[in-house]
């Protein structure tokens, strides 16, 4: 139970962080922000999913 709340929040984690880097990255080059917006919500999703793939990866052992 606690190692998959662990789990979770190292997603949540990485999520957060990566989606801040990336909407940041975009206001900052781009002055729109609208796409900052965006591109934060993109990099939430994508660093969740990736973060679970390798979580996957790490505990089935492939």
């Amino acid at each position: 139970m606690f190692k998959t709340d662990r789990i979770e929040i190292a997603k949540l984690f990485a999520a957060v962080c990566f989606g801040y880097l990336a909407g940041t990255w975009a206001y900052q080059y781009s002055g729109n922000s609208v796409l900052s917006i965006i591109s934060s919500a993109l990099g939430i999703v994508t660093a969740y999913y990736a973060v679970s793939f390798i979580f996957g990866r790490l505990n089935t052992g492939n």
